[in-house]
């Protein structure tokens, strides 16, 4: 004789919680994503290259040992050779 009420107004904040839900979860994997695949790096390209060619041109002032300084030279060697054909295609793809 006493049953439960539902209320309409309960259901739609219970389904409104539960969207909520997925849309965090959705948006932390979107985020681990971009941080685990090379999207920041399109996203933003010029910070990456800015902070290390900013190093490579202060690393004699900083005072690194010569290995580093070769090393760090052909990693930003390697990385520019990886980094330019994306942005080329970036730029071809937003015109």
């Amino acid at each position: 004789m006493y049953g439960k009420f539902n209320d309409p107004a309960d259901e739609e904040d219970e389904q409104n919680h539960d969207w909520t839900a997925i849309q965090e979860q959705h948006n932390d994997n979107r985020v681990t994503r971009m941080l685990l695949t090379a999207e920041w790096y399109l996203r933003w390209p010029c910070v990456p290259l800015l902070l290390l060619g900013f190093l490579a041109l202060n690393m004699e002032w900083l005072e690194f040992d010569y290995r580093v300084q070769r090393i760090f030279t052909i990693t930003l060697f390697i990385l520019s050779i990886i980094y330019f054909p994306l942005l080329l295609a970036r730029i071809r793809n937003m015109g």
